[in-house]
């Protein structure tokens, strides 16, 4: 195999390799942003509980 062709092979490994890096932070990302949004909606539920029991403590 030339240097030329090894060149190359190695860049397509590379290139590949990128590729799933960026896919899997991609995901990742994803997966973050989804989590964080469960998070988000579970405080938003407590503190509409919380609003309503101080609500109903005070009437």
């Amino acid at each position: 195999m030339s240097i030329r062709q090894k060149l190359i092979l190695m860049l397509i490994i590379g290139l590949s390799l990128l590729c799933l890096i960026a896919g899997y932070i991609a995901y990742s990302q994803q997966v973050a942003q989804t989590e964080l949004a469960k998070s988000s909606n579970a405080v938003i539920e407590l503190s509409k509980a919380l609003e309503t029991r101080i609500y109903i403590q005070l009437q």
